[in-house]
């Protein structure tokens, strides 16, 4: 079957994240006594991400500081929770509360801090939207502007993004009258069984699996035609800000140091990643790990122009510009009906790459 690890295409069982605890026996008393008074054991503190896809490289800064030590020599036991139906980050994170954190993409946040959840953004890996609209090559189209007349295939809830495309002016300036929308699953089967012209797509997962398959394709990114949005954006609770702003700048500097670290090692992080974190039983029924191994490294490669904040540079950092972009874009497609302070929504004060 096609190998697709699509965001949000959560088919079948969910996975489930085993918590694992080392149960020590009781200590005898020359034990404890060896434990010198001047030199106290560290204390760790418990630190839960809820994230919003599977465990794979889209989350390789995590991972990266995990086995790198980084977490640990900051104190910190890390936990989380991939991606599951049910699970929504951008509301969830408010409701466990204490030390916790999420990633969610910025239309996400953005839709959830209009509506008041006490929510902020600390970090973004990726500093443009990854939508695109990819056609097959054998089609011949090359510009926007020949899918007038055309249908293309969008996701539910995500027909702001091809609209917001297609209606770039002046390239290519149509209005949703000029081309045909297509409701679609998440597989890239209508596609190529010519049952649309274009489909909505991540740019760094469905063309890099047709690639794999074999399939020619050419992707318009999103962030090329007026859809700005940061996506893969880390945030917390406006209450862990204000009540311990020590931990939540330790977190997003050991975070934003992995990222750092995978992005600039992408062929060893993808290797970590499917070796801890996302082994091909994880990826898909009949996925071989070979396989696996060849997208994930092929994804976080494809991170790279989207993540970058200058040459060989992963800063993380947000602007108000863009977040204020991304905010009208949702309230003219009436995805929201209350502009929030896009100043609010997010602070670059606890990154360390500021």
């Amino acid at each position: 079957m096609p190998f697709d690890v699509r965001r949000r295409a959560m088919i079948g069982a969910a996975t489930a994240v085993v918590a694992l605890s080392m149960i020590f026996s009781a200590w005898t008393s020359t034990q404890a006594k060896s434990v010198s008074p001047t030199h106290p054991r560290k204390s760790m503190t418990n630190v839960y991400f809820i994230l919003n896809w599977l465990p794979n490289v889209e989350f390789a800064g995590l991972w990266v500081a995990k086995e790198k030590g980084w977490w640990q020599k900051a104190g910190i036991n890390l936990g989380f929770k991939p991606y599951a139906q049910g699970v929504f980050p951008e509301t969830d994170v408010p409701a466990r509360g204490g030390n916790t954190f999420g990633f969610q993409s910025g239309a996400a946040i953005a839709i959830a801090v209009s509506k008041g959840v006490p929510i902020r953004a600390l970090y973004s890996d990726t500093q443009k939207s990854v939508f695109g609209l990819t056609v097959l090559k054998k089609s011949g189209i090359t510009s926007l502007k020949q899918l007038k007349g055309k249908r293309i295939g969008y996701q539910p809830h995500e027909l702001y993004v091809p609209s917001t495309m297609m209606s770039c002016t002046p390239n290519p300036g149509l209005s949703d009258s000029d081309w045909k929308p297509v409701p679609v699953l998440y597989d890239t089967t209508p596609l190529t069984a010519g049952q649309v012209d274009a489909y909505l797509t991540f740019v760094m997962n469905e063309p890099v699996s047709l690639k794999l398959q074999g399939v020619q394709t050419r992707t318009f990114p999103a962030a090329n035609y007026c859809f700005h949005f940061y996506d893969d954006v880390m945030f917390t609770t406006t209450n862990l800000i204000s009540s311990n702003p020590a931990l939540v700048r330790k977190v997003t500097g050991v975070v934003a140091r992995g990222f750092q670290w995978a992005h600039s090692h992408p062929q060893q992080a993808a290797r970590l990643t499917v070796a801890k974190y996302f082994p091909a039983s994880q990826a898909g029924k009949g996925v071989s790990a070979k396989t696996n191994l060849a997208q994930q490294t092929e994804e976080l490669k494809a991170f790279k122009p989207f993540s970058q904040t200058g040459k060989n540079k992963y800063a993380g950092t947000m602007n108000t510009r863009q977040w204020q972009l991304s905010i009208n874009t949702l309230f003219k497609y009436h995805e929201i009906t209350k502009k929030p302070n896009a100043a609010t929504i997010y602070t670059n004060q606890f990154n360390p790459y500021k």
